[in-house]
């Protein structure tokens, strides 16, 4: 009877669990009140914006997904991709000006704080502001030292400065992050760099 009793109560404190991992999914406490995180996602301009994208129809992804941005100002990935449509676009200061004012939310975790830095340092590169895109990606690398999407930008900008030497040791500095350093592609360039 005891068992029964101990194997109910655990089958109960899971079934809460899983209701509370649920609804915590689905809602979020921002500013003293709960936020429904799936509503800009369910929208149809959501839907829609990303159709377009999807068809490379830039111009009417970034048209829907302002509508669905305009539902959920709070809507992180919605305003990352608006700023990477824009830059794609050409448009890298309407990019830079998204992507910084971001920035400023004050309660972005480190990871989202580094996405962000991430794809203003993507902007800054294709503005040609390369001074601030090794800022940009150098911060990224302080936050996610295992961000290769970071180091591997940062070694991009290295190379195209002329700066072997510090390619070299980002190079190295991915291998050793990499689960497979013994990837024969990082070796082998990690031997052309070395000559």
């Amino acid at each position: 009877m005891t068992d029964t009793l101990g194997l109910l109560a655990v089958l109960v404190a899971l079934l809460i669990g899983l209701a509370v991992g649920k609804a915590w999914e689905r809602y979020k406490l921002r500013d003293g009140r709960w936020i429904d995180r799936r509503k800009a996602r369910e929208s149809p301009h959501y839907i829609l914006g990303l159709n377009f994208l999807v068809s490379n129809q830039l111009d009417l992804a970034i048209e829907e997904l302002t509508k669905a941005a305009g539902l959920d100002v709070a809507a992180l990935e919605i305003h990352l991709i608006l700023g990477n449509l824009y830059r794609e676009k050409g448009q890298v200061s309407k990019a830079i000006q998204i992507h910084q004012s971001l920035l400023r939310r004050s309660r972005l975790t480190t990871l989202e704080h580094a996405h962000v830095m991430l794809c203003l340092g993507l902007d800054f590169k294709r503005g040609g502001f390369v001074d601030r895109a090794f800022e940009a990606f150098s911060e990224v690398a302080r936050l996610d030292p295992e961000n290769q999407y970071a180091l591997l930008n940062l070694e991009k900008l290295h190379e195209e400065q002329h700066q072997w030497r510090e390619a070299q040791v980002l190079r190295q500095r991915m291998a050793e992050a990499s689960a497979d350093s013994e990837n024969s592609r990082d070796q082998a360039i990690l031997a052309f760099l070395e000559n």
